[in-house]
């Protein structure tokens, strides 16, 4: 009965497939950049990240970053520029300051055309910023300096206007005519700089007056350039103090004869303060003579 269940099997035996060496699965060949069995396929779904694209991401973000950065910049140099504008009627506006100054003194603007992504470039963006934030500064330090001028210049000026008021002033009150031959006169030659000269003078009324008498001189001396006609006041001013100071030795009183010795000698001079009571009634007698 064994025997022949195990021939009914036979056939079955026979008919059923062998697997050999040659039929067994082949193993999945290794991939020779990650050594695993992943196949093609699978490294196609999960490609691995190039350097080109991560230096784009890179990139992008540092642009990103910039482009906040500058945003940050340009907001705050707007809030300046109107914290710092003038109402009208209030205070001057700030003296303007031309780009090419700027430049001169901090450099020259980024050029976008030197840049890979040109405009959008993350490194033009950032330099720009900062050119800007420098820009700034420098802007408000060349108009802090150009209103320190300004402010110096009216200073000047006032103290000029003074000078010439008072100079009108004591003109006025030394020549009755000095208003109409020098202030009033249209017509006589003094230019701007002659007026500031004369304005320093200590005896300028007295300048101003001599010119008045003394046109020609006076459009001599217009014609000069402003140095010269300065250097010409001054000697006009020299000659002025001289005049006064001979004039008033001429009309000083003569000096005092002292009284001559017994030898026709000229006596030592009288010394009131030493001499007792009757040579100084004899002095006194003399000189009322």
């Amino acid at each position: 009965m064994s025997e022949t269940m195990t021939q009914g099997e036979s056939p079955a035996q026979e008919n059923a497939p062998v697997e050999t060496a040659d039929q067994a699965p082949a193993a999945q060949p290794e991939n020779p950049e990650t050594g695993t069995g992943e196949t093609q396929t699978e490294q196609q779904q999960t490609p691995p990240e190039r350097p080109v694209e991560k230096r784009i991401g890179e990139l992008t973000r540092l642009r990103r970053e910039a482009e906040r950065e500058a945003d940050y910049l340009r907001g705050r140099l707007a809030e300046i520029e109107r914290s710092r504008a003038a109402p009208s009627g209030d205070k001057p506006a700030l003296p303007q300051v031309p780009q090419g100054v700027i430049e001169q003194a901090i450099g020259a603007k980024p050029d976008p055309s030197k840049f890979a992504a040109g405009e959008f470039d993350p490194g033009f963006i950032a330099q720009t910023a900062a050119w800007e934030a420098r820009a700034e500064v420098a802007r408000m330090g060349f108009q802090q300096r150009q209103m320190q001028e300004a402010q110096r210049q009216q200073e000047a000026q006032r103290a000029q206007t003074a000078k010439v008021s008072k100079l009108v002033e004591e003109g006025g009150r030394r020549f009755p005519d000095f208003e109409e031959r020098v202030l009033s006169d249209a017509t006589l030659p003094i230019t701007p700089a002659m007026v500031d000269a004369i304005a320093e003078s200590e005896s300028g009324a007295d300048v101003a007056y001599w010119l008045a008498n003394n046109r020609d001189e006076a459009a001599r001396i217009a014609r000069l350039s402003p140095a010269a006609a300065a250097r010409e006041i001054g000697r006009l001013e020299a000659r002025i103090e001289r005049e006064r100071e001979a004039a008033s030795v001429s009309k000083a009183p003569a000096p005092v004869q002292t009284v001559a010795g017994s030898n026709n000698r000229p006596a030592a001079k009288f010394d009131v303060l030493k001499a007792s009571d009757d040579d100084l009634a004899a002095w006194l007698a003399k000189t009322r003579r």
